[in-house]
């Protein structure tokens, strides 16, 4: 009488230890990038998460604004301003914004190409 069990499906003989970091529990063989990215010791992988349209909308608009403003402001001599720092935090700030022929043709059509 026998107390063991027999397997019923041969042995594969593949190698788990696929780095000093990292051992392969699946079917499947990982390439070189995905070890070294495993051996960094990430715990989780990272999931692409979608942006909100409004806030992505809103940033495009901001960053274009700086761009223009410091376009138009570039090479411009400062305003003499005597006004104390302090006075300017009761400020509101500006929302204004160069029109498009105060840009120079060489800031618009880095824009345009980069579109």
């Amino acid at each position: 009488m026998s107390l063991g069990f027999k397997l019923d499906h041969a042995a594969i003989d593949r190698h788990i230890f696929c780095s000093h970091f990292t051992m392969n529990l699946s079917q499947q063989t990982l390439d070189k990038d995905t070890l070294d990215l495993l051996d960094l010791g990430m715990k989780f992988v990272p999931t692409i998460t979608l942006l909100e349209l409004k806030t992505t909308m809103e940033d495009e608009r901001r960053t274009l604004r700086k761009i223009a403003l410091h376009d138009y402001w570039s090479g411009r001599p400062k305003q003499n301003d005597n006004q104390p720092d302090f006075c300017r935090h009761f400020i509101s700030r500006s929302t204004w914004t160069s029109a498009t022929h105060q840009i120079s043709d060489f800031t618009i059509k880095n824009y345009e190409s980069n579109l």
